[in-house]
């Protein structure tokens, strides 16, 4: 979605009202905070298992849609697969939710998480401060290049009940034609819909593998140095065919880094661009044999 006008930092974009938002701590009170991820997901399974939820439950049918719509269905899941040119994807996605993720969670489970991730919201209530977790529809769909707004008006009553409308601030100034929400399947637009689709596990049929390193890109303020160097070795794994690692996948490693690299430079990354040229450099000499022992 492109803005036909200037919008300013703090003006509301959209606003949610109470009835369509799901709070993790109100699934039961007997689960703790730390499963109440692993509750919503298997809720939303068992929703689907049962075509959309009991008949005439339209409230229900209306808020469980958009989760349900981001669920494989047409696109190619890479998650498990072995195939060279899926691996970077599956890196992009692990180190999302996968290292983040309580063990024994199944494939299925794993990508229905992440679409609970993508909605999740953090909401600070007017009632001792809290936190309060939300998921609220919509919340996916900001345009990754800039922050994800905030929230508006009152969200709790006196005694902590009632909760208001949700509303998403914009945290930066727009000008008329930049884009402020994500068209997740909109073709010829690789790199919105790209970022946003394989950061959760995805791969929509018209977005070229070349692409795929965007993904870094997306969380690069919330890793350090070690994590990013695992990702080299992880990719240096990950794209290896049984013939070894070809030229053009090679050249993509490094491409793939030098964009790394500018991007650490713009943000001052100064640990990152001193250990980016000699992660090159190692990538470069070695022999295809060399990088598949890695």
């Amino acid at each position: 979605m492109i803005a036909t006008g200037n919008i300013v930092k703090g003006e509301v974009l959209f606003r949610v009202p109470d009835k369509l938002q799901v709070a993790l701590c109100d699934l039961d009170a007997d689960i703790s905070a730390e499963r109440c991820e692993e509750m919503l997901v298997r809720w939303i399974l068992e929703f689907r298992a049962n075509e959309a939820g009991a008949e005439g439950d339209s409230d229900q049918q209306t808020f469980w849609a958009p989760f349900l719509r981001l669920l494989p269905q047409g696109c190619k899941s890479p998650l498990c697969s072995e195939a060279p040119n899926f691996q970077l994807h599956s890196l992009g996605f692990q180190r999302h939710v996968v290292d983040e993720t309580p063990k024994g969670m199944s494939y299925e489970e794993l990508q229905v998480l992440s679409v609970v991730r993508s909605y999740r919201w953090g909401i600070q209530s007017k009632y001792n401060d809290q936190m309060l977790t939300r998921l609220v529809p919509g919340a996916h769909l900001f345009n990754h290049d800039a922050d994800r707004g905030g929230t508006c008006g009152d969200l709790v009553d006196e005694l902590g009940r009632k909760l208001s409308e949700f509303g998403a601030m914009a945290k930066i100034d727009y000008e008329a034609g930049d884009e402020v929400f994500i068209n997740y399947f909109e073709e010829g637009r690789p790199h919105g819909s790209a970022t946003m689709l394989f950061l959760y596990g995805f791969l929509p049929e018209t977005v070229e593998y070349d692409t795929c390193h965007d993904v870094l890109h997306l969380r690069r303020k919330e890793h350090h140095l070690e994590d990013k160097v695992k990702c080299i070795m992880g990719v240096g794994q990950g794209v290896v065919a049984e013939g070894g690692v070809g030229v053009e996948e090679r050249r993509r490693i490094v491409a793939m880094l030098q964009a790394e690299m500018e991007v650490a430079a713009e943000v001052g990354d100064e640990a990152w661009s001193i250990a980016g040229p000699k992660a090159i450099e190692m990538i470069e000499t070695m022999s295809s044999g060399d990088i598949k022992e890695l």
